[in-house]
């Protein structure tokens, strides 16, 4: 499941996006300023933000720098359809990309989902080319050398040989769809 912090100060539209995006199986955790991102995102992990730009506490632009300089974790500016300078300032600032307000809420899963797939074949390439020990993937660590695999938790799951072989095969082949005679 892909974790999604979501920020915005609308109550009304903050609560309907939220619970749209757990029809579609993300987990959602939400507030409503600059101060709850800061708190919540330190608190736990997240595999993605949303964040609308006019939260109150903090220049969004400035807590787009502070959750790309500080987290790290992609980030999905929204913000008025009429506002282009902002939206470029933003992606400037961190965001990985953007949406306008008012937002359909099904394009909100799509983008989430792309980038969630950039991320994932980034990381995978990353891999095939810097030959590292482990594998991260939706908040998941996989540890190459011990075929070990750690939760965002951090249980540790032994992984027989067939089970380490077909995750290897799904991670190294994301967003495909792999043929159950080569599985």
């Amino acid at each position: 499941m892909t974790r999604c912090l979501l920020i915005d100060p609308d109550a009304l539209a903050r609560a309907s996006l939220a619970r749209y995006l757990e029809c579609f199986a993300f987990t959602v955790k939400v507030g409503g300023t600059a101060q709850e991102l800061q708190r919540l995102a330190l608190a736990e992990p997240f595999d993605v933000i949303l964040l609308d730009l006019g939260v109150s506490g903090m220049d969004g632009l400035a807590l787009c720098r502070w959750v790309r300089e500080q987290l790290g974790v992609p980030l999905i500016a929204m913000m008025a359809a009429d506002d282009l300078a902002r939206r470029v300032a933003a992606l400037e600032c961190g965001a990985d990309d953007h949406i306008d307000k008012p937002h359909e809420p099904r394009e909100v899963v799509a983008r989430i989902r792309a980038l969630m797939r950039r991320l994932t074949r980034r990381t995978v390439k990353r891999s095939a080319t810097d030959s590292p020990r482990s594998v991260a993937f939706a908040g998941w660590q996989l540890d190459l050398a011990t075929r070990e695999l750690t939760s965002a938790q951090g249980e540790v799951v032994s992984l027989s040989a067939t089970e380490f072989r077909l995750l290897s095969t799904f991670i190294g082949q994301p967003g495909h769809v792999i043929e159950r005679a080569r599985l």
